[in-house]
């Protein structure tokens, strides 16, 4: 829980990791996520948009990813993410 910054640049970490990442109470701190280049679609950024464990966020990198019009219109609806 004392994690404040992971960085899994070009870890390919797919949406079913990302997924797995959003759904991870114990990330609770984490002040700094940077996923570019991760193969990460609209499914996955849903995912993050959606999810309550990564409420501290306060910079997220998804550059370089496969995010389309469906996942930046989830995080302008997200209720979760600052």
């Amino acid at each position: 829980t004392a994690l404040r910054v992971l960085d899994l640049s070009r870890c390919r970490v797919g949406d079913d990791g990302v997924i797995a990442l959003a759904g991870a109470s114990h990330l609770s701190r984490l002040e700094d996520l940077r996923l570019e280049r991760c193969c990460v679609s609209d499914t996955g950024a849903s995912a993050l948009a959606r999810s309550r464990s990564l409420a501290s966020l306060a910079t997220l990198d998804l550059g370089g990813n496969e995010i389309g019009r469906a996942g930046v219109a989830a995080f302008g609806r997200s209720t979760s993410l600052p």
